[in-house]
């Protein structure tokens, strides 16, 4: 019975890509936190708002209004989404093509999307960031807002209802002037820069290494996305969230990637399904 040779291990200085990240990304997020405590006392970081006061922001990251935050963090995942298919088109419908290869690697990024739509948008009802929070203990603190009223309408009683049950998502409570106060928040940022990063890395590297010297531009657009990104992870461990908050964004994005490129090297059932960048 003759074997087919297998593929070079796909390895960057010896190691994989997989423990690569398993060690950049926490190595990140404790670079940015130990950096953290090097900031001046007069700017502080307001754990209830989640942000610094503008006025006195230590750096132009730590501002929520930064360009990057709004234009490419915020919209992250359509900036990930765009990245990854100008990869997919140049490697699997231009350069090599395989119908198998670009079904599974649809497939992939179906379930990277499902993930992030469950976690950050949308879970049935509330998404799990917002339903981690409120089960925690967290509420819609209206204070800021009631405080106005009062002082306009000279009504204490305006001021009477400062948290609301009601309201039960992060969105939700900012719309209407309050803030999320009180319970665990489940750092978005980290989950959604670690994810989408982690998987264009994952996507691109074994064919990185076959074409080196000659990268289309698929690869480029991926692995630039991916840098702004980590670039923008290292800002928010410098800037934003607790110690806890970070940690459980990190292991919630770790376990999505694990799903996708663990369990098929793992499981024929799933690698049939789901594939292997570069296999």
């Amino acid at each position: 019975m003759s074997t087919q040779p297998s593929s070079p291990r796909t390895t960057i200085f010896g190691f994989s890509p997989l423990v690569l990240l398993t060690l950049a990304y926490p190595l990140t997020l404790a670079l940015g936190s130990l950096y953290s405590l090097t900031i001046p006392a007069s700017s502080p970081y307001n754990a209830l708002t989640q942000s610094h006061d503008p006025a006195t922001a230590p750096s132009y990251f730590a501002r929520k209004d930064n360009l990057i935050n709004i234009y490419f963090v915020k919209r992250g995942w359509f900036w990930f989404t765009l990245a990854l298919f100008v990869f997919q088109y140049y490697q699997h419908y231009v350069h090599t093509p395989s119908t198998r290869r670009l079904a599974q690697a649809a497939t992939r990024y179906a379930v990277a999307t499902a993930v992030w739509i469950l976690i950050t948008q949308w879970a049935f009802g509330p998404a799990i960031v917002d339903r981690t929070f409120a089960a925690s203990g967290g509420l819609c603190d209206l204070s800021a807002r009631a405080a106005v009223e009062e002082a306009r309408t000279d009504n204490a009683a305006v001021a009477a209802g400062k948290k609301v049950e009601g309201i039960v998502t992060g969105a939700g409570c900012r719309a209407a002037g309050g803030a999320w106060r009180g319970g665990h928040d489940i750092s978005g940022h980290v989950f959604l820069l670690i994810l989408g990063s982690g998987m264009l890395v994952l996507e691109t590297v074994p064919f990185v290494q076959r074409r080196w010297n000659n990268m289309h531009i698929g690869t480029k657009a991926a692995l630039g996305t991916a840098a702004l990104s980590w670039w923008m992870l290292l800002m928010t461990a410098t800037y934003f969230h607790t110690w806890f908050e970070k940690l459980t964004g990190l292991v919630v994005a770790f376990t999505t990637l694990g799903v996708m490129y663990i369990l098929p090297k793992e499981i024929e059932a799933v690698k049939q399904v789901l594939g292997q960048p570069g296999s």
